[in-house]
This record gives structure tokens, C-alpha cells and sequence, in this order.
């Protein structure tokens, strides 16, 4: 799966998904991101992490995904908080982008109302 050329509209979704909620619980030092990067900075990690058949399994291997793509995006970064590029509490802000993104997907799969 990539989103290169058409692309699927549901993998672009899923990839949307990842790259909003790494943007909303933000697992790196700020510094990194506000002056660095453009709206679209973690679309590179997300397309990885939604291209792992891992990501669509269960939250575990969502999680799995998630950190393998971190890890190829910052090669020889471990993964602890306060490293200089991750923040504080980083296992704490990976369960939260992958329960926003399990909890979208969700969403997205709900048939709309009728009222």
C-alpha cells in the first residue's frame, strides 16, 4: 500500500488519521516541530505506519507499527522520553495517537444517522 499516484481513498484516509493524531499529541520536542516542519511533517511516518498490515490488526500492533516508522524516521534516536527528541511520557503520548486513530477508524466505519 503507498498513496503514491491515484491512491485508495481509504488508505489515504487511514494515512490522514496517523499524521492528525502524531500532530495532536505531538510526541516530539516542540522545538523540532514549530520551526522545522509544515503541516504535512508526519505524513511520512504515517503513510509508513499505515502501510504496516500490523496498523490494522489490533492496537498492540497498531503500537508496533507506529514505533518501527519512528524509528526509521529517526535512525539511532531511541525511543525514551526526554532524549532530546522525544517528550516526557512518550509511552504514555504513542497509546494516545493510537487509541485516536483506532477510535476514528471506528467512526469513519459507522454507518451515518438517520433521523
Amino acid at each position: 500500500m503507498t498513496t503514491s499516484g491515484d491512491g485508495e481513498p481509504a488508505l489515504r484516509a487511514e494515512v490522514a488519521r496517523w499524521s492528525a493524531a502524531l500532530r495532536e499529541v505531538e510526541v516530539l520536542e516542540p522545538w523540532l516541530t514549530e520551526s522545522h516542519w509544515d503541516e504535512h511533517y508526519w505524513d511520512d511516518v504515517a503513510e509508513q505506519v499505515a502501510d504496516d498490515p500490523r496498523s490494522r490488526a489490533d492496537a498492540r500492533g497498531a503500537r508496533d507499527a507506529l514505533e518501527d516508522a519512528l524509528r526509521r524516521a529517526f535512525p539511532g534516536a531511541s525511543l525514551v522520553s526526554e532524549n532530546g527528541l522525544y517528550r516526557d511520557r512518550l509511552g504514555e503520548r504513542l497509546d494516545r495517537v493510537v487509541g485516536l486513530v483506532v477510535s476514528r477508524r471506528s467512526a469513519d466505519r459507522r454507518p451515518p444517522r438517520s433521523w
